[in-house]
């Protein structure tokens, strides 16, 4: 009966989708047209089908965690298909501020709307981190499935995986699959529709499915939250925007935050920003932050902000950091398996290196360090491998294409500090 009563639910639910707008009302990600080919039933369970489509989750951090909601999320989102990101829990942070009771969960969904782009239809121009005047779409190209869009003058800034609307007055997005820097020539993903491409103008967008509107019941049952604007990965409008509490998507529910003030807590993090130290990926628990910059992206002259512990790792520069971790949102763990935030290897003098990226088929990897280094490796399967040569080269590592067949990825040796 519970069964019966959940696909009635989910058909229901879909239905009334469907039909509150056009054939087109999901917004990218999360949507059916080309390129992005998202149907109801990756996430709900549809008529027709034997069973539901999270049913056979296998990942679940804990069972606190473990929802249905959450568990529509993991049907994509386990590194693989979809980027992954820890739930704000217990089981990822900490249960010491709950009270005697001890766990705490929040759902995806507390804070992503999986339909549409809130933040740009709730806040139009708002949250146009760039806009401009009319675009012109190029050729559809299906053996990488994008489109090239040429804007009337260059981008200043990188804006990959950013969402284009190649008309404010529609809402279509695309995700730019290009970097941007001092071009206006872009590749988006899929096949953009021209149709809704007239006079409008476009614009980019951070476009992270955030609500306009979180809420949360705190350990006290009160509940907290607000109005929430999302318009950019820093700074102004951004997670942690100090200058906005009001609206800023940590202010929002984090209403005593401890180790931030108008003045400074100077001795925890002086006036940071949230994420800084505190990533998505790892369920906003705390990370590498300022000891090491976070991540390391300028050079040792800059620390403590910078590559702090030089005497350590020698190195002068921060290498290939900020492209992995700013501009493709790979987190610290993903080279520094169970080191970052307290890892048993972690502050020992030594380099800690475990290729642990994509899930249990993309383990293992090598890199040949400095000789001057000392280096840790934690336990993969397959194992990673560390030598001291001096080359600071990566190999053997899946996301630079060494599994792909017959002849590898385009770049398979990736040297560190050598763009």
């Amino acid at each position: 009966m519970m069964e019966r009563m959940l696909r009635i639910r989910d058909l229901v639910f879909t239905l009334l989708i469907l039909t509150s707008g056009t054939a087109f009302g999901l917004d990218a990600p999360h949507t059916n047209y080309p390129g992005y080919d998202i149907q109801c039933g990756n996430c709900h369970w549809v008529s027709g089908a034997s069973s539901a489509p999270w049913a056979s989750i296998a990942f679940s951090p804990s069972s606190a965690d473990d929802t249905i909601n959450n568990r529509r999320c993991w049907v994509c989102h386990t590194g693989g298909t979809a980027p992954m990101a820890g739930t704000h829990s217990a089981s990822s942070t900490s249960s010491t501020k709950w009270g005697p009771e001890g766990g705490w969960t929040t759902e995806c969904v507390t804070c992503h709307n999986p339909h549409q782009q809130r933040q740009t239809r709730a806040w139009g121009a708002a949250s146009h981190l760039v806009s401009g005047a009319g675009v012109t779409v190029g050729v559809h190209t299906s053996g990488t499935d994008t489109t090239e869009v040429t804007l009337g003058g260059p981008l200043t800034g990188n804006y990959y995986g950013y969402y284009l609307l190649p008309d404010r007055n529609y809402p279509f997005y695309y995700r730019i699959e290009s970097d941007t820097t001092n071009t206006n020539i872009l590749q988006v993903k899929g096949d953009v529709n021209r149709a809704y491409v007239k006079a409008g103008g476009y614009a980019i967008v951070y476009a992270k499915n955030v609500n306009e509107q979180i809420s949360y019941r705190n350990p006290g049952n009160v509940t907290v939250g607000g109005q929430v604007k999302l318009f950019s990965p820093s700074g102004s409008n951004g997670p942690g925007d100090s200058g906005s509490k009001a609206t800023s998507v940590c202010y929002v529910c984090h209403t005593k935050e401890s180790h931030w003030s108008a003045t400074g807590d100077t001795a925890h993090n002086d006036r940071g920003g949230c994420t800084e130290c505190h990533s998505h990926p790892l369920g906003f628990k705390a990370t590498c932050g300022k000891c090491h910059g976070g991540p390391p992206v300028v050079d040792a002259a800059a620390a403590p902000n910078g590559l702090a512990w030089t005497t350590v790792t020698g190195s002068v520069t921060a290498g290939a950091h900020n492209t992995h971790v700013n501009i493709k949102t790979i987190g610290c763990s993903a080279c520094h398996n169970n080191s970052v935030a307290g890892g048993p290897t972690h502050n020992d003098g030594s380099v800690t290196m475990g290729f642990y990226n994509l899930g249990s088929d993309t383990q293992g990897g090598s890199y040949d360090g400095q000789s001057s280094a000392n280096y840790d490796v934690t336990a993969t399967t397959p194992a990673t491998t560390v030598s001291k040569t001096g080359t600071k080269t990566c190999s053997n590592v899946y996301c630079h294409g060494a599994s792909m067949e017959p002849n590898g990825g385009s770049d398979t040796t990736p040297v560190w500090d050598n763009p």
